[in-house]
């Protein structure tokens, strides 16, 4: 039995509880990006080789840039166009068309986009506060709101199935066509 000093006391581990551990600061340090672990089996330990801050930080600028890029760019559309679709929209729809011509790699943005995806709930927070400023103005029409919450919420859950079940049964159409079709050429 060994000891380790975890938060400033002194705590007895095994070997089993020094490889959990391992496998957690493996998978924290992998999973932030901004550190190599190194683990050694034989000797049963674990080392972590940080990277140099400055290429951290010129990565995640270059994450900011491409994203807000593609934001700023739509803004421009949406202002050059006179396009009636929301600026974000476009943006997004401008940096997908990169990442599929290859223009970015999604190295350059995965990580910021899990961030922000992993935080979304939290960005809700501030504009929910905020319809509390109005309110009053809301309370004599807050039945009819709800009710189209939970329709169109409804809706959606619906239609979105019944296009999946679609697409499920137009893919095995294919695959049974293409199939035959294999069998046919090959006789």
């Amino acid at each position: 039995m060994n000891t380790v000093r975890l938060l400033g006391q002194e705590q007895a581990v095994g070997k089993q509880d020094r490889l959990d551990i391992r496998q957690f600061l493996y998978a924290f340090y992998k999973q932030m990006n901004t550190a190599d672990p190194i683990t050694d089996e034989k000797n049963d330990t674990f080392a972590v080789a940080f990277r140099r801050p400055k290429s951290f930080i010129v990565f995640m600028a270059r994450q900011f840039f491409i994203i807000f890029g593609c934001l700023a760019l739509g803004e421009f559309a949406v202002w050059a166009t006179g396009i009636k679709l929301p600026s974000s929209i476009i943006g997004m729809l401008l940096l997908t068309l990169f990442l599929k011509l290859k223009w970015v790699k999604l190295e350059w943005v995965r990580q910021l986009c899990d961030f922000l995806i992993g935080n979304l709930g939290f960005f809700f927070v501030p504009p929910g506060v905020a319809i509390m400023l109005y309110f009053d103005i809301i309370r004599p029409q807050i039945v009819p709101i709800a009710v189209a919450t939970f329709v169109s919420t409804a809706l959606v859950l619906i239609v979105t199935g019944h296009m999946h079940q679609l697409v499920i049964r137009s893919e095995r159409l294919f695959l049974r066509w293409y199939v035959g079709h294999c069998r046919k050429n090959r006789k």
